[in-house]
């Protein structure tokens, strides 16, 4: 889990990459290997054609040859068989010729020398033959019997055992062939199994380690979303999802401080709350209380004014009668004024 989700993506896909490489790679060393062995089967297939084709050639011309000696070399035989026989020796040579330029082990060079050999030889022993007689020599009846013949089977064998060796030879590059094709084909099933082994592997590795934190990281959110914040986040490795779930957990601490900061602001804004609700309560009956202290006041009040009224009334009647008293204050003043001056001219008229 210590791999970035991307290093880990990209490891799993470089697996499967070369193993999808050494697959191809296998199928095509395959193909190249079957195509090598096949053009090699069909050389070989070739090869033993024209052995047997040669093998063929060269029984029908010693039949002509051993024809046209017991019948003594007839003239009538002789014309028919001579122009077949020399366009089998030719077609004989040029197959043989291929067969000899195509052959580069040193035991085909060798089992085409000893052929050589030994159809040289026959033919010179066959050509004796025909000069026999056609000279009439009683003599060329025994050349065929202890010569000729025996000259013919060695040529026989040994062109026969090379057609067996190449047919040999061909069932053997078929046998390889098959192996090789067999081998390829285990290959290929074996890296194709462990290709599906190991791409089931990094599959489920990659999802675990992605799947698992994510569910953890929803179980996280679900859990938030639902008002608990109590729950644990547990973060492993140093992935993105590892960054996803440290962000997760931090996201989750801020909302527990700022849940919590609201719940003393919520505690602080009850008591303060409360204590408003009792300055109300105790307004409201100081309130009460005022009202009826006003209620008291005003019919104070009432009776004050009543009162004043009447304190105005006996004030204008106070008023009336200092002035009417002023008036007689004053007239007296004047009657005292006239008696005072009086007294003064009687007690002056007295002193004289």
């Amino acid at each position: 889990d210590s791999l970035k989700l991307a290093r880990r993506l990209a490891l799993g896909f470089c697996v499967l990459l070369c193993l999808v490489i050494s697959i191809a790679t296998v199928g095509v060393r395959a193909l190249t290997h079957a195509q090598a062995d096949s053009a090699r089967t069909n050389a070989a297939m070739d090869k033993a054609a024209d052995a047997d084709r040669w093998r063929g050639m060269t029984q029908l011309n010693i039949s002509r040859t051993l024809a046209l000696a017991k019948s003594g070399n007839a003239a009538a035989l002789k014309a028919w068989a001579g122009p077949l026989m020399k366009e089998t020796s030719a077609e004989i040579s040029g197959v043989q010729k291929g067969l000899e330029g195509a052959a580069v082990s040193d035991a085909a060079k060798t089992a085409f020398a000893d052929i050589a050999a030994k159809r040289k030889r026959y033919v010179q022993t066959r050509d004796d033959v025909f000069k026999l007689l056609d000279a009439a020599d009683p003599t060329a009846a025994d050349l065929v019997e202890s010569r000729l013949l025996p000259q013919a089977d060695q040529y026989m064998a040994a062109v026969t055992a090379f057609g067996k060796h190449q047919r040999e030879i061909s069932d053997a590059v078929v046998a390889e062939s098959t192996v090789q094709a067999d081998r390829a084909r285990v290959a290929v099933i074996v890296l194709a199994a462990v290709s599906m082994v190991l791409g089931a592997l990094c599959a489920w590795f990659i999802t675990r380690s992605v799947t698992r934190p994510l569910r953890q990281a929803v179980e996280a959110i679900e859990a938030v979303a639902a008002g608990d914040l109590s729950r644990a986040i547990v973060v492993e490795g140093r992935d993105e999802v590892a960054a996803l779930l440290t962000g997760l957990d931090r996201m989750q601490a801020s909302l527990r401080q700022l849940v919590g900061d609201v719940r003393d602001s919520t505690g602080s804004i009850r008591i303060a709350s409360n204590e408003v609700a009792q300055g109300s309560q105790d307004l409201s009956v100081r309130t009460e209380r005022s009202a009826a202290g006003l209620q008291q006041t005003a019919s104070s009040m009432e009776e004050i004014s009543g009162t004043v009224r009447q304190t105005a009334a006996a004030a204008q009647v106070a008023d009336e009668l200092a002035t009417a008293t002023a008036r007689q204050a004053a007239q007296g003043g004047d009657v005292v004024s006239r008696m005072t001056s009086t007294m003064d001219r009687i007690t002056a008229h007295a002193n004289k």
